[in-house]
């Protein structure tokens, strides 16, 4: 079941001002692109997440796909690659299988996270341009 709902907003992290809702029991099978609303996931996203805003995941929640967010919660099982953009909390319940990108990580005591993570910048740094050799150097008119 996917539903929205406004809330009072209590979380300087995100601008949203509602929460899209999947519920324990449903599965997407899919992307899921959210642009100006929180998601909290209590049931399982066999597919790519892309939110402008928050994605929280309740102890039940799942996601098997990759996630690009500007924050996130982590209770439950994550299956994938996942960019965050500004701060990861990583609960103790959560299990994370793959690659972490994150400006700010929170781990508490007990999380399980198998696989790689950076913290830091998440978007890579504009690579510098190496000169080519000029061929023509040599040549004579």
């Amino acid at each position: 079941m996917l539903r929205t709902k406004n809330i009072i907003k209590n979380d300087d992290t995100s601008g949203s001002a509602s929460i899209s809702v999947i519920a324990a029991g449903t599965v997407i099978e899919g992307e899921v692109n959210l642009s100006t609303s929180d998601l909290r996931l209590d049931g399982t996203i066999l597919g790519n997440i892309h939110s402008d805003a928050k994605v929280m995941m309740g102890e039940q929640g799942k996601i098997k796909g990759n996630v690009t967010t500007r924050s996130s919660g982590i209770k439950g099982e994550f299956e994938g690659e996942l960019k965050v953009l500004e701060k990861l909390h990583i609960h103790s319940s959560a299990r994370i299988e793959g690659t972490i990108h994150t400006k700010t990580l929170i781990v508490e005591n007990g999380a399980q996270i198998i696989g790689n993570c950076n913290v830091g910048e998440v978007e890579p740094k504009a690579s510098l341009e190496i000169p080519q050799p000029d061929t023509q150097l040599n040549q004579e008119d």
